[in-house]
């Protein structure tokens, strides 16, 4: 759980350094990092955004080439896009390693 915070915070904080985003933005591109993916619904629901706020948002973002959108209107999602920083996608899907976090009681 650790690791997953860990990575789950560098990712955001990569994303917030970004100039012209706005946090809720970051939400959106953090989600689609951490997630490969992201629905206009849970934007909107996740960030208490009018529907029109969230369309604006994720065409914008599109339009940046941040998001590439998949789908038809009713079942479209987003995607990372062509501009999409590679060093946070990098970090967001490092594979985690576990590690024993007790001794053999055994030996």
């Amino acid at each position: 759980m650790q690791n997953r915070v860990g990575r789950s915070t560098a990712v955001w904080e990569s994303l917030a350094a970004r100039e012209g985003l706005e946090e809720r933005m970051v939400s959106a591109l953090h989600d689609v990092a951490m997630h490969r993916r992201l629905r206009r619904a849970h934007y909107e629901q996740a960030e208490s955004l009018t529907l029109q706020q969230a369309q604006r948002d994720l065409k914008t973002l599109a339009a940046a080439g941040l998001l590439d959108p998949v789908g038809r209107i009713r079942a479209r999602h987003y995607v990372e896009g062509a501009n999409f920083p590679a060093r946070v996608l990098e970090v967001a899907r490092t594979p985690m390693t576990l590690s024993r976090p007790y001794p053999d009681a055994l030996g």
